[in-house]
């Protein structure tokens, strides 16, 4: 049953053939404010509200839940969305090969072992100029510094750095360092 004081007020207004004030509903409260200057504001219509469906099924999901219509729906997208994400990480794992520091690894046509780098290569980077560290490899410059104290860069910097130093040794000049 609809509320009986907006029927009363408007038969009140078609029975006086003028505005009154609605002491019933307050329709008209907006219109005493100063910054109205005695206009009724308008309300906004309600919006319509989309229904929610269902992410699996496609259902129109009850307002008491929110993504699923169903637990077993729940369930089963669950259980496809873990078998995608497995299906991408081994898809990821079968690209991406992981290097333990034991592994040889080929550089300029010679297998480099952490034990040669740390012996062979790492030596003579301390002739090798940080700013031409930083040129050849793309690493910042406080990191090139820490390679040069002695801290092992990820093997992918092995044969730039080993052509720095092989650069070196080759008499090529390496001038002071500018940093």
């Amino acid at each position: 049953m609809p509320a009986l004081a907006p029927i009363v007020e408007e038969i009140a207004e078609m029975l006086r053939n003028a505005p009154l004030p609605a002491l019933l509903t307050q329709k008209k409260r907006s219109a005493a404010r100063p910054q109205n200057n005695g206009i009724v504001k308008e309300h906004k219509p309600q919006s319509v509200i989309a229904p929610r469906y269902c992410k699996r099924c496609g259902e129109v999901v009850s307002k008491g839940r929110r993504v699923f219509c169903s637990d077993n729906c729940r369930t089963l997208y669950q259980q496809w969305e873990l078998a995608e994400r497995k299906n991408e990480i081994a898809a990821n794992e079968a690209q991406a090969i992981a290097v333990p520091d034991d592994t040889p690894i080929v550089v300029s046509e010679r297998i480099v072992t952490l034990e040669e780098y740390q012996t062979e290569i790492a030596p003579r980077l301390a002739d090798v100029r940080v700013a031409t560290l930083c040129r050849a490899t793309g690493l910042s410059r406080a990191y090139c510094k820490q390679i040069k104290r002695g801290r092992v860069p990820h093997l992918r910097h092995w044969t730039v750095l080993r052509a720095q130093v092989t650069e070196r040794n080759d008499g090529t000049p390496q001038g002071e360092d500018m940093f």
